[in-house]
């Protein structure tokens, strides 16, 4: 974990997923313990476009190595959808991806973003392209 505690990292997670949501909380402890700075943040996964870019301009602007934002507890799965099984996993997935700011800005070479171009990576250290963003094992986090 150690060289992790030193490169640039997103991770979005949900409370709803009881594998990933304490596995992040772990890797942060650890991250923060080997002198990573950290931003925290929680985030409703019902929220507008325009409350996530606000949500996503203050958390950057913080300026962080890392940046760990959680969707809180019951706003990723729609209503009516069960919340067995993986689902509060893979609904994390469905509403992060769909961020442009988070897949756009941060990762992309966008103008208030110079030289932030990342590749994502999910908990078990498998690479992935972020211009071909696939399913992690457990949450979504992109190292630049």
């Amino acid at each position: 974990m150690k060289p992790l505690a030193k490169k640039k990292l997103w991770n979005l997670v949900s409370q709803d997923d009881e594998k990933a949501w304490p596995t992040e909380n772990a890797i942060t402890a650890v991250l923060e313990n080997e002198g990573a700075k950290i931003s925290r943040a929680i985030w409703d996964g019902t929220w507008t476009s325009e409350q996530f870019a606000d949500a996503f301009k203050k958390i950057d602007a913080e300026r962080n190595p890392i940046n760990y934002v959680a969707f809180r507890k019951g706003t990723v799965i729609p209503t009516g959808q069960s919340s067995a099984a993986a689902s509060g996993h893979r609904n994390t997935w469905r509403i992060g991806y769909s961020i442009p700011e988070i897949r756009n800005g941060y990762f992309g070479r966008a103008p208030e973003a110079p030289g932030r171009n990342c590749v994502g990576m999910g908990s078990k250290a498998t690479d992935i392209e972020v211009s071909s963003i696939e399913a992690s094992t457990t949450a979504l986090r992109w190292s630049c």
